[in-house]
C-alpha cells in the first residue's frame, strides 16, 4: 500500500515538474516559433491528463484491498485538477492564437515579435486569465501532496 501511494505522488510530481519546465521554457521564449514553444506545454498538459485518467490503474487496485476511500480521495483529487487542466488550456489556446496573430502582423524583426505587436494582439486580459488559470491549477496540487502524507502518516502509526 505504501508503495503504491508513494508512486502516485512520485508521478504526479514528476509530471508536474515536466508541465513546470514547459511553462518556464514557454515565458523565456522570444522567438517566432509559436507552434515549437507551445507544443511542449500542450504535451505536459496531454501527459498529465493520461496520467491522471489512467495512470494509476495497478495502484488503485492495490489501495482499494483496504476499502475504497483513499481512492476515492485521489479520484476526487485528480477530477479537481483536470478540471484546473481544462481552464488552462482553454487561457493557453487563447494566449497562442493572439501570440499567432502578433507574429503574422507586419513590423516583426526578424525571428521575433515586435513588443507594439504583443501589446495589440495579446491584451492584458490573456495574461491575466493564464495566470489566474495557472493559480487555480496551483491550488490543486496540494491535494495530492496531502493525500500521500497523510496515507504515510495512517501507515506509519498503524
Amino acid at each position: 500500500m505504501k508503495a503504491a501511494v508513494l508512486y502516485i505522488g512520485s508521478n504526479v510530481t514528476a509530471a508536474g515538474m515536466t508541465f513546470t519546465t514547459a511553462l518556464n521554457t514557454l515565458a523565456a521564449d522570444r522567438s517566432n516559433n509559436v507552434n515549437g514553444t507551445f507544443a511542449p506545454v500542450y504535451q505536459a498538459i496531454t501527459a498529465m491528463r493520461t496520467l491522471l485518467q489512467t495512470g494509476f490503474t495497478d495502484q488503485f487496485a492495490a489501495l482499494s484491498k483496504q476499502g475504497p476511500f483513499i481512492t476515492k480521495q485521489f479520484n476526487d483529487a485528480f477530477r479537481s485538477i483536470l478540471d484546473r487542466l481544462t481552464l488552462f488550456t482553454g487561457a493557453l489556446d487563447r494566449m497562442k492564437t493572439g501570440v499567432t496573430s502578433a507574429r503574422d502582423a507586419a513590423g516583426n524583426p526578424p525571428n521575433g515579435i515586435s513588443s507594439d505587436n504583443l501589446a495589440r494582439y495579446v491584451p492584458l486580459k490573456l495574461s491575466i486569465d493564464l495566470q489566474d488559470a495557472l493559480s487555480r491549477l496551483n491550488a490543486d496540487i496540494p491535494l495530492v501532496t496531502y493525500i500521500v502524507e497523510e496515507t504515510q502518516r495512517r501507515l506509519s502509526t498503524a
